[in-house]
């Protein structure tokens, strides 16, 4: 179904995305790459793709990279959990704390809002790494 869509409208971002991320689940790193990369040459501001790319990043340990498209997804307006605690571990583990508490106490309290409590646990842990207690 998604070959067929793929072929229908190529440069459709939401599947290229898609498709990176089926890619991504079948563990298949390169090729979900290509249509991240793919769907951002179309489609330069099409946050999941900057998110998921961002996220592929940061386990590839490309930490630079991976810090620059995940404060870009931020930037542009993603309210996904995962982007805030990606970043802020990553910044975190490059050993700015400073940079990291910003948006790891951000995510904390977007997922205080939510009553979202073993995500907000899990930001109070991060932000635990660098000296920062939360209630």
């Amino acid at each position: 179904v998604l070959s067929s869509a793929l072929e229908w409208n190529p440069q459709d971002p939401y599947v290229l995305w898609t498709m990176g991320t089926a890619q991504q689940r079948a563990g298949s790193k390169e090729r979900a790459f290509e249509y991240y990369s793919r769907c951002l040459d179309t489609s330069p501001d099409y946050v999941p793709c900057i998110s998921y790319l961002g996220g592929l990043q940061l386990v590839e340990q490309n930490f630079d990279a991976a810090i620059l498209n995940l404060e870009r997804a931020i930037e542009l307006g993603s309210t996904d959990l995962d982007d805030f605690y990606e970043l802020g571990t990553a910044l975190s583990g490059q050993g700015d704390c400073a940079a990291a508490t910003t948006y790891l106490e951000r995510g904390y309290q977007m997922a205080a809002d939510s009553g979202n409590a073993d995500r907000q646990a899990r930001f109070a842990s991060a932000l635990k790494t660098c000296g920062v207690l939360v209630n």
